[in-house]
């Protein structure tokens, strides 16, 4: 019986330590036409976390923070480009990282709708004007 009570304690006291961590998938996508090297720093230090390849190569990086530790910002640096993600208890598990050519990278959600502008010059071009004599 004694036997049964501790494994059902142990049992429950794995299951209650499981929870206690926040795992978030950041998901790298580069827009840019070079390969970038990513590494993060977070609360655990730095680490190297892999290389994604040009010109909409995909690189995902799983993340794992304590719940004491949280908020907890994890910095990331993707050559000369980088930014810092925010892990709150409420960070939904995948996260996409846009690293783009010109404009600052983007950090997005699931469901984020993706939005973007172009502008075009439009100059004024002369026309020489003649008569046609037939």
């Amino acid at each position: 019986m004694w036997n049964k009570l501790l494994t059902l304690v142990a049992i429950s006291g794995a299951a209650l330590t499981m929870g206690c961590d926040k795992k978030v998938t950041l998901r790298f996508t580069n827009l840019t036409d070079t390969p970038r090297q990513v590494e993060l720093n977070g609360p655990y230090g730095s680490r190297y976390a892999g290389t994604v390849s040009p010109d909409g190569g995909k690189l995902p990086v799983a993340v794992k923070i304590k719940k004491g530790d949280l908020p907890a910002d994890m910095h990331w640096r993707a050559g000369d480009i980088g930014g810092t993600v925010t892990i709150t208890k409420g960070t939904e598990k995948d996260l996409w990282v846009d690293i783009r050519t010109g404009a600052p990278p983007r950090v997005r959600g699931k469901d984020d709708e993706i939005k973007e502008t172009k502008q075009k010059e439009i100059r004024d071009r002369i026309i020489e004007q003649g008569t046609v004599v037939e």
